[in-house]
């Protein structure tokens, strides 16, 4: 059931935190629900990580016991895709073959009841709803929240170092980084470099520092010259993700031109902050 704000229900259904901050049945409950997609690697699935914040003890309680569940409902306008998944969990990840949806998907998340449950008589009512219990059929909603839409493009969910080619070249100095624009954009290294880069690739462990040392001013690189480019950048792949990876993080293109946002911060945006993978690499450090 798509979300609609007016949607009137035979009993209580704890909903998104209308204007001034309640729930229109649960006053000073909310429920929001958080969904961050992602492509697979090798390109063959979408993963959406789900997870479900509802704080209200009965609502939890019903899910707890086995007689409600937390519940998405994925659904594709263009290929009519539907999966239902279902889980007792507020967090779980739902995997989805790529050639099963295209562009817009829509997410319905709710709470629903799995075995009727009798006397339902919640806490926290508004008070115009309370002086009796509800019996609620199997198949109901207990909670529901706002439909969630995303574009299932493969550019838009694909990781930025996508469109990026290592390209060795023996005329290129040892320990420096060129790049060369184009489809796909060629981060120009000496060929010693990259049999290292090859093997630190591989390991986990390894995997922030080439982040941070390639890709993060190779980002950099290509923000300047989309900024450089303006509307004339040309129908290649890179300015394609760039501009798809800008919108998913929110950047302000005007606020950057500007420079009250610097490429620095945009780039690390848009590689979702590399830092914080380096905790991976330290082990043991004492502060």
């Amino acid at each position: 059931m798509r979300f609609e704000a007016n949607k009137a229900f035979p009993h209580p259904v704890l909903r998104p935190l209308m204007d001034g901050g309640q729930s229109s049945d649960f006053p000073g409950y909310g429920f929001q629900t958080t969904v961050e997609p992602e492509i697979m690697e090798d390109g063959s699935h979408i993963e959406l990580n789900v997870s479900f914040d509802i704080k209200h003890p009965d609502i939890l309680e019903a899910v707890s016991s086995g007689r409600a569940e937390f519940s998405v409902l994925v659904y594709c306008h263009l290929t009519y895709y539907r999966l239902y998944v279902g889980s007792s969990m507020p967090q779980f990840a739902i995997k989805i073959r790529a050639g099963d949806v295209d562009r817009s998907v829509e997410l319905r998340p709710s709470v629903v009841v799995t075995t009727r449950i009798d006397d339902y008589f919640p806490t926290g009512l508004h008070h115009e709803l309370g002086g009796h219990a509800w019996s609620i059929e199997a198949g109901s909603l207990l909670a529901q929240d706002y439909t969630v839409d995303f574009p299932a493009s493969r550019e838009y969910l694909r990781p930025i170092t996508s469109i990026f080619q290592i390209a060795p070249d023996p005329g290129q100095p040892r320990g420096k980084f060129d790049i060369r624009f184009g489809d796909p954009v060629q981060i120009v290294i000496n060929p010693e470099d990259n049999s290292r880069l090859a093997v630190a690739r591989r390991q986990s462990e390894k995997r922030p520092v080439v982040m941070n040392s390639i890709y993060l001013p190779a980002v950099m690189a290509l923000l300047s010259e989309a900024l450089r480019l303006g509307s004339d950048a040309p129908p290649d792949r890179w300015f394609e993700v760039v501009r798809y990876k800008a919108e998913a993080a929110d950047l302000d293109w005007d606020q950057l031109r500007a420079g009250r946002i610097t490429l620095w911060n945009a780039a690390q945006a848009l590689l979702d902050s590399p830092g914080r993978h380096l905790d991976f690499m330290i082990e043991d450090v004492q502060p």
